[in-house]
């Protein structure tokens, strides 16, 4: 793998960087955490160390990990810590105490924000950075907390892009229905829809990655059921590159791409707006082309190129001001 990263002359040498993950399926949340290890093995004065729990899928963690990660059976006493969602946990458990060390948090539930969540709580700890995943979550945290200078927002990437043979995947005559997180109102809408004779490919599991976005790709309307106060609803920005036309429920950490009636259709979470949304755009090829470019043109900019590079000059950035201080 080609290292990048330049001079980094107050490090007397390459740090060690702690990740660990409990990936017992592919989700979101998992997928940006391993594009953030992803980016770190790149920084020529980093030496990522990853910890997977024991429930873990490793046949699955094979796909996601870099070749030159070095993968450890317990956490260890690392140079610097990438913590996301439970992984505070994980260190607690093992009795790592990461005060006095600079840590990177990666914050990608709006949900961790509110008090009363069980992940609330570690909002508190010291942190050299967080990475917020929207605009949104920034937002919130910046009004609750003072230490704003530790903030930085990195919308989430997609590789999606320049994958043709996704891209240039035959539409089919259906609507694509993402109900894992909402399977009732899924199920009900598909029902409602079937009635009217509209093709439905309904995805209630959790599938593999490949297998879900072709799908996605080969929808002509995707309608995506988020949780309501999502950090980036990435299922959203994926259809909208593939050329899907998409209807989501409002959700709160996409709103910088999920325009209502410019980029996608953005109806009630009733079981009647969303049925009438699909009848509108099912019937309407005019209008689909249009959000459908639109869409295209906003997401444009939410490449994993531009993730990465913010990530690493943030980086490499805070951790020369961390050693020389």
């Amino acid at each position: 793998m080609t290292r990048v990263g330049g001079d980094c002359t107050s490090m007397k040498k390459r740090k060690s960087m702690l990740f660990n993950r409990n990936l017992t399926h592919l989700n979101g949340g998992h997928l940006k955490f391993f594009d953030y290890l992803n980016h770190s093995c790149e920084l020529e004065h980093i030496k990522p160390i990853l910890y997977l729990a024991p429930t873990s899928n490793f046949s699955l963690a094979q796909e996601l990990i870099p070749s030159d990660v070095e993968i450890v059976d317990n956490p260890v006493n690392a140079d610097i810590f990438f913590l996301a969602g439970k992984d505070w946990q994980t260190l607690d458990t093992a009795g790592i105490d990461t005060s006095g060390k600079p840590v990177v948090s990666l914050i990608q539930s709006l949900r961790q924000c509110f008090p009363g969540h069980p992940l609330h709580q570690y909002l508190s700890r010291p942190v050299m950075m967080r990475v917020c995943v929207s605009s949104q979550i920034s937002a919130y945290l910046q009004s609750k907390y003072p230490r704003a200078d530790q903030l930085i927002t990195i919308p989430n990437g997609t590789d999606l892009h320049s994958s043709s043979t996704l891209k240039n995947q035959t539409k089919s005559n259906t609507v694509f229905i993402g109900g894992l997180k909402d399977k009732d109102l899924a199920e009900r809408l598909a029902s409602v829809l079937d009635h009217d004779h509209i093709p439905v490919d309904l995805c209630l599991t959790h599938i593999p990655r490949f297998e879900f976005l072709s799908r996605l790709a080969s929808a002509k309307i995707a309608v995506l059921l988020p949780v309501e106060e999502e950090g980036f609803y990435l299922p959203a920005l994926e259809a909208m590159v593939l050329g899907s036309v998409a209807i989501v429920p409002d959700c709160i950490g996409s709103r910088d791409f999920c325009i209502k009636d410019q980029t996608c259709l953005v109806p009630e979470r009733t079981l009647d707006s969303l049925h009438n949304a699909v009848r509108l755009l099912w019937n309407d090829k005019k209008l689909r082309s249009r959000l459908k470019n639109a869409a295209f043109q906003k997401c444009a900019p939410y490449t994993i190129e531009k993730e990465r590079r913010t990530f690493q000059q943030a980086l490499r950035l805070r951790l020369e001001r961390y050693y020389s201080a």
